[in-house]
């Protein structure tokens, strides 16, 4: 697991739980240091399953485990990413894949939402309604020469990226709790990034992929609702 995949399963139920109910040896953390990792004597007789978040420190984490670590685990290596990888990460995994360091890789198996309580959950992005909301970020050294290449598009994109992973991660939320086809309300004269959320996360329901149910629309006044 890492850091957020950790927090997921942890607000869910026990760590003890899960390994018993599913016949798990041992449960690891990716950026463990070596020496609280399991020994190489014990790791030769297992398979690994690892269960991350589509983020560069963990996919960096598990290349580096898998190339120049080289954890020896005996049986299968099989990765489960909670949601769509970017292009530059998804590339990296399928290199591993292609020269055997894997036995298999899906995406998008499990939602990044921390269980507060019965009926609360939280997306544990606390950089969200910055990004979605937020003017870019002044410049300075560290990012004036990508501003520069890439134009004023940049906080547009990220303001995409940002909607685009909130509303897939709203919509698995949704279908986990049987609510597969919400109805999704914003004000019309709300800040723009709500029309885009909305429509965002319609499209991402699995009725609208199939081609069926969802919609959202914008009224003179009603909260957002989901």
């Amino acid at each position: 697991l890492d850091d957020t995949m950790r927090r997921v399963v942890s607000r869910c139920c026990r760590l003890s739980e899960v390994m018993a109910d599913a016949n798990i040896t041992l449960v690891e953390h990716i950026l463990a240091p070596e020496a609280k990792r399991a020994p190489p004597a014990m790791a030769a007789h297992l398979s690994a399953v690892y269960l991350i978040a589509p983020t560069e420190s963990s996919v960096f984490a598990l290349e580096q485990e898998l190339t120049t670590r080289r954890r020896l685990y005996g049986g299968k290596r099989h990765i489960l990413v909670s949601s769509a990888l970017p292009g530059p990460l998804r590339g990296t995994l399928r290199v591993l894949s292609a020269g055997g360091a894997l036995a298999s890789l899906r995406e998008g198996v499990a939602v990044e939402a921390l269980a507060l309580h019965a009926g609360a959950f939280s997306l544990d992005r606390p950089s969200a309604l910055r990004r979605l909301y937020g003017p870019p970020p002044p410049l300075n050294e560290d990012n004036i020469e990508a501003r520069l290449l890439q134009g004023e598009d940049e906080a547009g994109g990220e303001r995409a990226a940002a909607v685009s992973h909130a509303a897939e991660q709203l919509a698995k939320l949704c279908a986990l709790l049987g609510d597969a086809t919400p109805s999704v309300r914003y004000r019309a004269r709300d800040h723009p990034v709500s029309k885009a959320l909305g429509v965002a996360l319609v499209a991402a329901t699995p009725a609208t992929r199939a081609g069926a149910g969802g919609e959202a629309s914008g009224g003179a006044g009603g909260e957002a609702a989901a």
